[in-house]
């Protein structure tokens, strides 16, 4: 399994409702708990022939809402399609929550009659939540995510 694959994985535990995941291939095992103080423990063996394991924890945020404060602003959607948050699939997302963008940064694509469209920070700031579902259908001036400056 692949480092872009596992953190797609960790994406997509930590926005569903599972709490625990383990998986197992041979040599090769991954075991995913949601803690309750919003982290992810992550096991992995350090190579294929070893039985050592090495844990990374992952601050999540497992809120379905944040609280928005006055200094939010919006990135919204120009066009109507499907949002991508990466440039292909098992690849890492353009932006995460927390992480800081610049104006010009690309923050997602959106799809539109066969067309990928870049989608881009119109100023510098820090990503404080993710609106859209990755592959999900957008309305014209749906917000995509929100940031502070």
């Amino acid at each position: 399994m692949k480092t872009s694959e596992i953190y797609e994985l960790i994406e997509k535990i930590e926005t569903s409702k599972i709490s625990e995941f383990e998986y197992s291939n041979g040599d090769f095992s991954v075991s995913i708990k949601k803690e309750p103080k919003n982290t992810i423990v992550q096991t992995m063996p350090i190579s294929n022939d070893s039985t050592e394991t090495k844990s990374i924890t992952v601050d999540v945020d497992t809120s379905a809402k944040k609280v928005e404060s006055n200094n939010d602003k919006a990135i919204k959607a120009p066009l109507v399609g499907t949002f991508y948050r990466a440039s292909a699939p098992g690849e890492k997302p353009f932006v995460m929550i927390g992480q800081k963008i610049k104006k010009g940064d690309v923050i997602g694509i959106i799809e539109a009659m066969k067309m990928m469209n870049d989608i881009v920070a119109t100023e510098d700031g820090v990503v404080t939540s993710i609106d859209v579902e990755d592959g999900k259908m957008v309305e014209f001036d749906q917000p995509l995510l929100h940031y502070q400056q």
